[in-house]
């Protein structure tokens, strides 16, 4: 049986193909939340170390926090803005509920 010249070129070009792909390779690096370090959190929707702006990582690793005496002050952030906090006078505090 005779194979015509265009049935023989597309069965190269596919092997060719074929060998092309096979010897192409990809490397993913594989991050963990140990890797990162003390002012990183680990995010799981990037696979990667992200800094904290307020440079605590909270103790799972994968968000941030505020250190001990600050708190939370922008809410709507999508990073953790942290303040001072204030102390209370719980006499002023009680005498408006009075």
């Amino acid at each position: 049986m005779h194979t015509s010249a265009p049935a023989a070129l597309r069965c190269l070009l596919l092997l060719v193909l074929v060998r092309f792909c096979l010897s192409q390779s990809t490397s993913i690096s594989f991050i963990q939340p140990a890797n990162c370090s003390g002012a990183q959190y680990y995010s799981s929707a990037r696979f990667s170390c992200n800094s904290c702006s307020s440079g605590v990582r909270s103790s799972d690793g994968l968000s941030c926090a505020c250190p001990s005496g600050f708190a939370v002050s922008d809410l709507g952030s999508p990073q953790v803005t942290c303040s001072p906090c204030q102390s209370v006078n719980l006499d002023r505090l009680m005498a408006a509920f009075r």
